[in-house]
């Protein structure tokens, strides 16, 4: 488990130089390229041991502070300084006392710059599990989004997975049953829900049903709501309730 510290004293022993003297910033954004030749001077592992320290209040990292605060090229310094993709889904997936990781917040805020950052230096497999990632109450970072009507951010997420992965993470389902569609039409987001319903119908039917296993079991075991449209009937679109796909309740 990763080391506790105030903010200051976080702040401070990153920038400590080797001559023993000490810098210090109270603002992460702040650090600049000072914060980067560091990291880059010492080893890996040392490196990513001081990425994870976090502070003593709300428990979170330098990359949990920078995706809040919507600093990019703090969120952009950090994930460049470390060069495989596990140390990123390491610091990436770090949870705070409510379990949100920086993308929960980026997700939140709305904030597609941030996102797109992340999306550019992770592999999609890594992005896609990251993305299930749920918080205290179940919110994985596309519930947030989609909560507080970031339209362009259910974009830049929606976008960047295939479409089996997309569907997926369309059935995920918080601790209160919701999906990230129910969700946005609970807070009356009625953009946000009118994309998220547009991604719903456009993903094939073929992609949902190779999800389902010989038990029949599949990612709609939640009973959520599936809407597709049917070649022979472009003009009605078939709303279904059901386990899976196999033996369809209309």
């Amino acid at each position: 488990m990763a080391a506790e510290f105030s903010r200051d004293s976080i702040l401070s022993f990153i920038t400590k130089q080797k001559d023993g003297s000490t810098t210090y910033c109270r603002n992460v954004s702040q650090l600049g390229e000072n914060f980067r030749k560091i990291l880059q001077s010492i080893g890996s592992d040392e490196r990513l041991q001081i990425l994870q320290i976090r502070d003593n209040v709300s428990f979170w990292t330098i990359l949990q502070h920078a995706a809040n605060n919507s600093d990019a090229e703090t969120v952009e310094m950090i994930l460049e300084c470390v060069s495989e993709d596990d140390e990123r889904y390491i610091l990436l997936s770090a949870q705070d006392r409510h379990q949100f990781t920086s993308i929960h917040f980026a997700s939140g805020n709305g904030d597609s710059r941030v996102l797109g950052l992340m999306i550019r230096l992770l592999k999609e497999e890594t992005w896609y599990k990251l993305l299930q990632i749920t918080n205290v109450m179940g919110f994985t970072p596309l519930h947030l989004s989609a909560s507080c009507g970031h339209t362009q951010a259910i974009r830049t997420i929606a976008d960047s997975l295939t479409a089996q992965h997309l569907l997926h993470l369309l059935r995920i389902t918080n601790d209160y049953g919701t999906t990230p569609l129910q969700r946005a039409e609970y807070a009356g987001e009625h953009a946000a829900a009118e994309l998220l319903r547009d991604y719903q119908t456009k993903a094939p039917i073929d992609v949902a049903l190779q999800q389902a296993d010989q038990t029949g079991s599949s990612s709609l075991h939640k009973r959520t709501l599936c809407t597709f449209s049917v070649s022979n009937f472009p003009s009605r679109p078939i709303t279904v309730f059901d386990h899976s796909f196999y033996g369809v309740r209309l």
